[in-house]
This record gives C-alpha cells, structure tokens and sequence, in this order.
C-alpha cells in the first residue's frame, strides 16, 4: 500500500535528492495513512490457518454482487451511468469493497477470504496498485479491514467455480429509484431502498447493504414511525397488513 511513494521515489535522479511531496497529494494520503494505522497491523503467520469466513465476489457489466458463504446474507448494487464505462478490474475491486463493507459488522475481529475470478483484483488486494483509481480500492478495503479488525485474503478461482456470484452481479432491480430529498424532512425511516437510492440515514434494504438498518422491513416493527414505503407491487398486500399488525 505504498505504490504512490515508491512512483515518488523514482523520479528521483539521486539517491540523496530532495522531493517536495506537497505536489503529490496521493503520497501524503498513503503516508498519513500508515502513521494513523501502523500500530493497529497484526503480525502475519508464516503459515496461514483457514478462514473463519469465506466471501465470494463478482461483477458484471451490470451490477456487483457478493454472498458470504453458509448463509442467505447476498450484498448487491447496480452501476451508475459513470461505473458501468470503469475497467473490468475497477469493477471487481469495487465488489471485494462492496461486500466487505456490507458484511463488515458479520466479518469483525476474524479471517475472511474473498474468491473472485479476477486475477488483477487478487493482486490488487494483496499489493495495491500504480494507478490511483484502483489503489483508492485497495486502500479503502485495507482501511475498513484495520478499523474493523479483519484479516483479509484474496483468492482466485475460476469462473466456473464462481456462478452464484456471477448471477448475482447480473441482477436488475426494477425498484432502485429514488425522489428528491426535500419530499423526506418529515420521515424518519424508509423502508424499501438500498444504499444508492436512499434519501434517508435509516432505511431497510433487500440485500445486505453498507449502513442499512435492517434486512427484510417486514422483520421490523413500524410503530412510532413515519414510515416511507413504496414496495414491489407483489408486496403491497404484505405492507398493509404489516402496517395495521404494527399499528403503524
């Protein structure tokens, strides 16, 4: 997680030359970021045990999805207009980083090995990058990895091994829209969004999701709220009903 230094410390032409790092706002970045988290580094084992969790990851053309393996927990986003044209790579990194920072409070104080079938993103994770959208990524997830104390691996496979992945990053939800913020000062909570198309800070979501309160709303009791609900037409009845149960 040094790359923009070491790219710094090249340039130089002697050994003992002088680099003025306030033209190189990235090192600084990767340089602050080692004096805030090296004293919170594990210490590495020669011979790695097995992980306690294993995560697959994939992404597609459309979307990214992941599941953390042994349970129904499935983390899902689609592109916006401005992912859908980034690298195939920039894409598979972003689903290790979706999916970790979905399962982050599931994964906390373990070892977890992200699958993917992307090579470049096993390199990625394991030693950053040179070109800073893709060593962005890899910092977050190191980042979120430290905070959380996580001990991250990655490891290919081949695509064949990873198609529940694949057809999860394929998903299209109809239901991911969203409205203006200001119609929202009066809820408190939303009940049928995700992390891209919410208006609110508390909001329940379909899939695991970074920040969302709740899988499933209907797990949830909507007394004493103001409850912003706009379900998939199949769930309408179900929202009724849930909403006189919870005398909401």
């Amino acid at each position: 997680m040094t790359r923009c230094t070491f790219s710094v410390i090249n340039l130089k032409q002697d050994w003992d030359q002088y680099v003025d790092l306030r033209h190189h706002s990235d090192s600084i970045q990767e340089i602050l970021f080692w004096k805030q988290t090296i004293h919170c580094l594990k210490p590495v084992p020669l011979l790695r045990n097995n992980s306690e969790f294993n995560v697959f990851t994939d992404a597609s053309d459309i979307g990214a999805g992941g599941y953390l393996q042994g349970t129904d927990y499935i983390a899902h986003r689609q592109w916006s207009v401005t992912e859908e044209t980034k690298s195939s790579t920039w894409r598979e990194v972003k689903a290790i980083e979706l999916s970790l920072d979905s399962f982050a409070k599931v994964l906390e104080h373990s070892s977890v090995t992200f699958f993917t079938d992307n090579q470049n993103a096993v390199s990625i994770i394991k030693k950053g990058s040179k070109l800073p959208h893709l060593q962005g990524l890899a910092l977050s997830i190191f980042n979120t990895c430290v905070s959380c104390n996580i001990s991250l691996y990655a490891q290919w496979i081949p695509r064949e091994e990873n198609e529940k992945a694949d057809a999860l990053s394929r998903i299209i939800d109809i239901d991911d829209w969203g409205i203006s913020f200001e119609f929202f000062d009066f809820l408190t909570v939303e009940r049928f969004a995700n992390m891209h198309n919410t208006k609110l800070t508390r909001f329940n979501s379909k899939y695991w999701n970074p920040t969302t309160s709740a899988i499933d709303a209907f797990t949830c009791n909507w007394h004493g709220e103001n409850n912003w609900l706009v379900p998939p037409i199949s769930l309408v009845s179900n929202c009724i009903n849930h909403l006189v149960s919870c005398g909401a």
